[in-house]
Parts: C-alpha cells; sequence; structure tokens
C-alpha cells in the first residue's frame, strides 16, 4: 500500500473516534478552562507532546498555564485546575499526581481513553476518545501500533477546542500573535 493510502486511512480511524465523542463532556471541560484562574497540563510519553502542544495554544490565547515537571512550575493550590492526557489512565506518576492534585484542592479533569480507569475515578470530569489503548482488545478498529490513535486524537481535540475558545473568549489569531514567542 502507497503511503497517502495509509493516510487516509489514519484520518479515517481519527474521524471515527470523533464521531463517538461526547460534546458534553467536550463543553464542561470548555468552561472549566474559561473558568479557571490557573491551568496545569500533563501526560506521559507521546501524549505529553500533544498535551504540551494544546498547553502552548492556551497560553497563546491568554490562558495561565503550566506544564507539570517544567523548572518552571509553581505550586498547584484550590481552584487551580490538573487536566491531565492518558490514554490508559493507570500510569503511575499521572494516579501520584492526581493524588497530590485532590489533597491541594484542586479541579481535576482528564482526556482518555479508558472511562473506567482509576485516573477517570479520581477526577472531577473526563472527555472520553474512544482510541485503543497499549496491549488492550477493545473493539476499536486501527491499524496503528500501540496508542498512536489516541495520541494524535489528542492533538486534533487541543487544536479543536482551542478554535471554539478562540470564539467563545473573542481572542483573534492577531491576539495569539502578540503572545506568540519573540526569541526565535
Amino acid at each position: 500500500m502507497e503511503t497517502t493510502q495509509y493516510c487516509r486511512q489514519v484520518l479515517d480511524e481519527i474521524n471515527n473516534v470523533f464521531q463517538q465523542v461526547d460534546n458534553n463532556q467536550c463543553e464542561a471541560l470548555a468552561q472549566t478552562l474559561r473558568s479557571t484562574p490557573r491551568i496545569f497540563l500533563t501526560g506521559m510519553g507521546r501524549g505529553s507532546l500533544s498535551i504540551k502542544a494544546f498547553a502552548m495554544r492556551l497560553m497563546h490565547l491568554g490562558f495561565e498555564v503550566f506544564v507539570v515537571g517544567e523548572t518552571n512550575t509553581p505550586r498547584l493550590h484550590s481552584g487551580d485546575l490538573l487536566l491531565m492526557a492518558s490514554c490508559s489512565g493507570e500510569t503511575g506518576t499521572s494516579v501520584h499526581l492526581a493524588r497530590k492534585a485532590r489533597q491541594a484542592g484542586a479541579t481535576m479533569a482528564l482526556i482518555t481513553a479508558s472511562p473506567h480507569s482509576t485516573l477517570a475515578g479520581m477526577t472531577d470530569m473526563m472527555v472520553y476518545l474512544p482510541a485503543k489503548n497499549i496491549g488492550e482488545n477493545k473493539p476499536v478498529t486501527t491499524r496503528q501500533p500501540m496508542s498512536s490513535l489516541f495520541e494524535q486524537s489528542l492533538l486534533l481535540f487541543g487544536d479543536a477546542l482551542v478554535l471554539q475558545l478562540m470564539e467563545t473568549c473573542s481572542v483573534s489569531e492577531a491576539d495569539m500573535f502578540a503572545r506568540h514567542t519573540n526569541l526565535e
């Protein structure tokens, strides 16, 4: 098969994921993002790359955001939001961070492919992206290895949420570009 055929197959798989996403979950997360003073984001593995891309765009939108584990990440307080991305919902580091966030009184949100996971049971809200988890025999059709479908869907979900936030917060691309780094 040619590369472009694989690309079409991947796009079809991603489209299938988004046909199943619950818009009420998405809206609850968008509302929480708009009303939270500080947002902390975390993910592990390739999911961390997707969540960091979302963190960057939230910063461009004017939100106060931090990526957990970076040297400039401040103390989490009551009223802050910890937004976690975890395909399995069982990643040990993420579960540990959720416990710490609960102790601090923060609100917790999860984007996951595993709605019945440990993390899902610990969070205040969840967005379920129905994608295959590593080593899982779920009725999700994908040719892609491991959790690639989740990571791709996570990246696109973040970008779509940014579009929604641009509209609801009346932020233009020019406003966002004014916050773009000038140290490049």
